[in-house]
């Protein structure tokens, strides 16, 4: 199963709106007028942080419980192979719309028909957010989907990350020189 990447967790926070006072994260409203605190996370029944908002680890860690649901729902409906950098795109995608809307959305269906030059134009088209029961054009989300879309079809580097170990060198068969091929002969032969 693949997992977001630490930079498309950067991404993500990147991304998502926060507020803080004072060095915590304090409960604000999403764009949708939602409850949410830290990066994104959509306050459930029965949280409450109201009073004393989190710090920037808890604020991380609530994300990254949150990414986990998102993180299957990709490996889980995506039927094609993904590079990581597509990986991450569609997570932060998906972060963003939600598991049921992928799962309905015309990007999923021309990825999995293996269209993955249309993905991206298909995915900008989520740009709109509900406000007062209307759908509006959100410059915050156009803008996401455009760094979304830039990572998508962003090439993956063959070059280790910093701190990864260095790639095994492939092994290398030696080709037989001419020379070789007569010492043997000769070898044969005496």
């Amino acid at each position: 199963m693949m997992k977001l990447s630490p930079n498309g967790i950067a991404l993500l926070k990147k991304l998502e709106n926060k507020v803080t006072r004072k060095g915590r994260h304090v409960v604000y409203k999403d764009q949708a007028g939602h409850p949410t605190i830290g990066y994104g996370h959509l306050i459930k029944p029965g949280e409450h942080y109201e009073k004393i908002g989190i710090d920037e680890r808890w604020a991380t860690d609530l994300l990254r419980a949150d990414i986990k649901r998102f993180e299957v729902a990709v490996n889980d409906i995506v039927k094609v192979p993904l590079n990581q950098n597509e990986f991450d795109a569609l997570v932060i995608f998906v972060f963003n719309i939600g598991r049921r809307a992928f799962r309905q959305s015309t990007a999923l269906k021309l990825l999995n028909a293996g269209d993955r030059k249309e993905v991206g134009r298909s995915m900008t088209l989520w740009h709109k957010v509900h406000i007062d029961g209307k759908l509006v054009d959100s410059n915050g989300l156009i803008n996401r989907r455009a760094q979304e879309v830039a990572l998508f079809y962003t090439p993956v580097s063959d070059k280790p990350a910093e701190g990864d170990p260095p790639p095994k060198p492939k092994a290398v068969k030696p080709k037989k020189s001419g020379c070789i091929i007569r010492l043997k002969s000769w070898l044969k032969g005496n």
